[in-house]
């Protein structure tokens, strides 16, 4: 960014006789440099940002040492006020018309002033995510004070009067976040300088516009008020007001009016984020021309439950979701949108401009994160990089949820995603012969689901992934019990929850993931009948949540019922008294997914030669993300199933090593087992299942 800004930055407020000519000219000029910015040496400093730099108010300091301040002139101040006036729908200047790359352009240096503003642009979202403490939610509070005080003008005409009134949403999912970020507009407009008092008359600072009604949640504050005119009473104002709501029970909270602006906080632990945003898009449109726009704002550290789903979706799916796009230059994730890393923001990492020294800033945080490895705690590392992200995926992390190794799990999924890994993978469908024999086919056309969280576009059918084919021995067969499986089923067919059914496949000797598919294809039985078919390929026996019916019944009408594990004696163990039995599969209550996740980290820690761990050598792409991004209030389906795996891995381990016991069926009846007809070859289903 520009190495001297301080020409933007007023010394001082000159104090000027309210009825001077000189204080009329003054605040005149300060009026239109917060409507159309201000040009100096070729540099154009956007409106919002000059109104921030000179006239909005902070608190900075610790507890007892808090105070009032004006911001720091930073660069990435620079760099968050160029991202929102693009937003806003900026496309060039008045005295070289419409800009190709207008991003490009404003960090250019120009010959000279270029003109008013040129708005031509529909505008857009800003959905910024990064590490606490460095002023994200002060910018919020500007720009909506900003946008209220200038009435959304975007010309200045002195003595003319507004002819838009602006519409302010302060918005976050519970009333804390909600006050905080009232406190913070109140602030800016309560502090603006200028005002003074003549001979006993107090003049009130030029920025300053009356408000009437009442900040609570639900209602408005606007600039609407009674005023004494020729010796009568009427109303006036501009009608600009702010809008406070709370989204926690109603997602709609926000519909109603003309909503110009929208700020967003904290949306990490926003639970219905998606649909409140869809529904206050509609407040932003006329006619399907965008003309308003909202700031999303998330920080590392504060990411709860179905919120951090949400927020995460957005992240890697901007344009869905109308928001400004940025390459992923950190972790080569394609699109995303705005990432400031603690590199960026840290004020000790800032020369006598504002402007970061970056390989200072890359020493000191790799320095800290040392540091905090080598501590007595554990947990100290993971906290240090959930509240100082360097790269966007840290953002997401738990902080106080997730058991599992994360720096182990985010090294996997790096090396696979950036050594191409997934070339390897063999994609495809398992088909059945007429001799009733299970055959791979590899498919090219089919697209496995390897986004998470799914975004708004992606294709729910989904297609079979394999790591590794069955070994077989020496007889050509694939010794039973070699493979495992766990699957996380759904009986709907018009799924609302977005979820997906799941089913993954390990080599219980090996601890390799050897397949997985999850999905939501056309129905359930179509689900069904692509895990049976995984199961006989691999001659695996599968473990499934049996909260739903539809597994057992499709497993029994095709013959295929020894492919389903019965209920794990384990449950009695954990969750003292039960009486459930429903003989296959296992229910989920709280104590049996507690039990579950113990299962899955003592599984990912475990070792097989040296520091290689059992989590290094996962190749599924989507279940190191989940696993990544776990809590236990969110929807992940692959953790569900791996759980399920490792439930019957740890029912064999502990229970039928111990105790050798045969369970015979009429499968096992000498005429099934003298080599007219195999038993698992009988198992696979009428002729009606070929294809």
């Amino acid at each position: 960014m520009w190495d001297n800004r301080r020409d933007f930055t007023l010394k001082e407020v000159p104090k000027l006789h309210p009825l001077s000519q000189g204080y009329v000219d003054f605040w005149r000029e300060q009026k239109k440099r917060i409507i159309e910015g201000v040009w100096m040496n070729g540099v154009w400093c956007p409106p919002q940002l000059y109104h921030y730099l000179n006239f909005a108010t902070i608190i900075i300091g610790e507890e007892k040492k808090r105070y009032k301040s004006l911001p720091w002139d930073l660069d990435y101040v620079w760099d968050l006020a160029y991202y929102w006036i693009e937003v806003r729908g900026l496309s060039g200047f008045e005295k070289v018309g419409q800009v190709d790359d207008i991003r490009s352009f404003l960090r250019q240096k120009q010959t000279g002033d270029l003109g008013k503003p040129i708005y031509g642009n529909q505008a857009k979202n800003l959905l910024v995510m990064g590490p606490r403490g460095w002023g994200k939610s002060y910018w919020g509070a500007n720009i909506a004070a900003h946008e209220y005080t200038t009435d959304g003008m975007t010309e200045y005409k002195p003595g003319e009067p507004p002819k838009e009134t602006s519409e302010i949403l302060l918005g976050a999912y519970g009333s804390t976040y909600v006050n905080d970020l009232i406190s913070k507009v109140q602030d800016v407009l309560y502090n603006y300088p200028g005002g003074m008092e003549v001979n006993g008359i107090y003049y009130p600072p030029p920025f300053h516009k009356t408000l009437s009604g009442v900040w609570t949640v639900g209602k408005k504050a606007e600039n609407y008020y009674k005023k004494k005119i020729g010796g009568k009473w009427i109303w006036t104002g501009t009608r600009s007001c702010f809008k406070p709501r709370v989204y926690k029970d109603n997602a709609l909270a926000g519909v109603g009016g003309r909503n110009t602006l929208k700020i967003a906080e904290e949306i990490g632990v926003w639970e219905n984020l998606t649909e409140s945003h869809f529904a206050d898009e509609s407040t932003q449109r006329l006619n399907n021309y965008k003309f308003g726009s909202s700031l999303y704002i998330g920080t590392g550290g504060d990411m709860v439950g179905g919120g951090t789903l949400a927020s995460q979706k957005m992240f890697y799916d901007p344009d869905t979701y109308d928001c400004l796009v940025f390459n992923d230059v950190y972790e080569n994730r394609g699109k995303i949108a705005l990432f400031f890393p603690a590199t960026y923001t840290k004020i000790n990492y800032k020369d006598e401009f504002g402007n970061t020294d970056f390989l200072l800033a890359k020493a000191g945080e790799e320095e800290q994160r040392e540091k905090k490895k080598l501590a007595k705690d554990a947990s100290a590392y993971d906290e240090y990089v959930v509240y100082n992200p360097i790269v966007p995926s840290e953002v997401f992390l738990s902080r106080t949820n997730n058991i599992f190794p994360l720096k182990d799990l985010q090294y996997t999924l790096a090396n696979i995603e950036t050594t191409k890994m997934v070339d390897a993978e063999w994609v495809g469908d398992i088909m059945i012969s007429p001799e009733g024999e299970t055959e791979w086919r590899n498919d090219p056309k089919n697209r496995p689901i390897y986004d998470f969280p799914l975004k708004a576009e992606a294709n729910l059918d989904g297609s079979v992934v394999l790591y590794e084919h069955p070994i077989k021995d020496e007889n050509g067969d694939i010794p039973w019990g070699r493979y495992i499986a766990g699957i996380d089923p759904y009986d709907h067919d018009k799924s609302k929850s977005g979820s997906l059914g799941s089913i993954i496949l390990m080599d219980n000797l090996t601890n390799r993931i050897v397949a997985e598919y999850s999905g939501r294809p056309e129905t359930a039985n179509d689900f069904y009948e692509i895990c049976r078919r995984m199961l006989i390929y691999f001659n695996a026996v599968a473990l499934y949540e049996n909260e739903k019916k539809g597994v057992f019944t499709y497993f029994e009408s095709c013959g295929s019922l020894y492919l389903l594990a019965k209920q794990p004696k384990l449950v009695k163990d954990i969750v003292s008294g039960s009486t459930v039995d429903r003989g296959y599969g296992l229910h989920m209550p709280v104590e049996i997914k507690r039990y579950g996740e113990g299962l899955i980290n003592i599984w990912l820690r475990r070792t097989y030669e040296g520091d290689v761990k059992v989590c290094h050598k996962i190749r599924c792409m989507p279940l190191l993300k989940e696993l990544i991004m776990y809590n236990p209030d969110g929807n992940f389906d692959r953790v569900m199933a791996l759980m399920l795996c490792l439930y019957q891995k740890e029912e064999i381990r502990k229970y039928e090593v111990q105790v050798v016991e045969k369970v015979k069926t009429f499968l096992d009846s000498e005429f099934f087992q003298s080599g007219i007809v195999r038993k698992k070859q009988f198992a696979i289903g009428g002729s009606n299942n070929f294809m």
